[in-house]
């Protein structure tokens, strides 16, 4: 019996190192990503694995081309103004769940990001991810705004889009704000002025992005010191890191970005 089970567990493992990125894509369901027909997705994985240019003609008689593979990444340009991106997800239980980004571009990016099963079965989004806000890319009203001219500036952005990427290199999905690239210049600078350009989320490793769990923003001098506050304190029975990190906004004021996070689940925001 003992036998039987060892087999068991033993080809279980065997099929989970098998389901690499590469594979999972080749044989992922048509209703994933329509576009690519199951041969454009085998021809890609080829050519990229030949040192070719790996460009094929999808369903719709355009040209799609494969960017990156890897075991456990995978990134496509589905056509001039639209992409693609898949990442294995490790979890605690020696598996993995599937995220997958999809990103249309017309006068500005955004994107939709979708989770499931190393079986393609569909998963809940909020599972995994706390999406953020737009209030989460804005600063809090400075010294150099009233605070109407703060609120006729944030009312410019009248949609809210921003672009997601998962990295190939790191276990981080980075999302960039960019309601400003949909407005006009003018309005842009003025935009950019009160908003940050990213939010970084790091997978923690088990079952969920992380992103910080409170924010607080002061703006210091360009030349202001650099911040000490660093300690640690409890929240109910769980001990919470407090620190700040000093960052720029898009026209290079300093910002103190002061945020506190689990030790152990740390997220970095760039």
């Amino acid at each position: 019996m003992k036998k039987v089970i060892f087999l068991l567990c033993s080809l279980f493992s065997v099929t989970l190192s098998a389901q690499n990125a590469r594979t999972l894509f080749t044989e992922m369901p048509d209703t994933i990503l329509f576009l690519l027909t199951p041969v454009n997705r085998a021809d890609m994985v080829d050519f990229l694995d030949s040192k070719m240019k790996a460009q094929v003609t999808n369903r719709l008689e355009g040209q799609s081309e494969m960017k990156a593979a890897t075991e456990n990444y995978i990134a496509i340009d589905l056509t001039s103004q639209s992409s693609w991106q898949m990442k294995l997800l490790p979890t605690s239980d020696s598996t993995f769940v599937i995220g997958t980004i999809h990103t249309v571009c017309g006068k500005a990016c955004d994107s939709e990001i979708r989770f499931y099963t190393p079986q393609w079965k569909s998963l809940p989004t909020q599972d995994f991810l706390s999406l953020p806000t737009e209030d989460d890319f804005f600063y809090p009203a400075a010294d150099t705004l009233t605070a109407d001219e703060y609120e006729q500036t944030r009312k410019i952005a009248d949609i809210y889009l921003r672009k997601a990427d998962l990295s190939a290199d790191n276990l981080q999905l980075t999302f960039t704000y960019t309601t400003p690239d949909y407005v006009a210049t003018r309005d842009r600078e003025k935009l950019e002025l009160i908003t940050r350009e990213t939010i970084t989320y790091t997978w923690n490793g088990e079952s969920a992005f992380l992103k910080e769990l409170n924010n607080y923003f002061i703006t210091f001098p360009v030349e202001g010191r650099l911040c000490l506050l660093h300690f640690f304190c409890r929240f109910g029975n769980v001990p919470f890191q407090i620190m700040c990190r000093r960052m720029k906004n898009r026209k290079n004021n300093t910002i103190y970005s002061v945020y506190r996070y689990k030790p152990a689940l740390f997220i970095q925001q760039s």
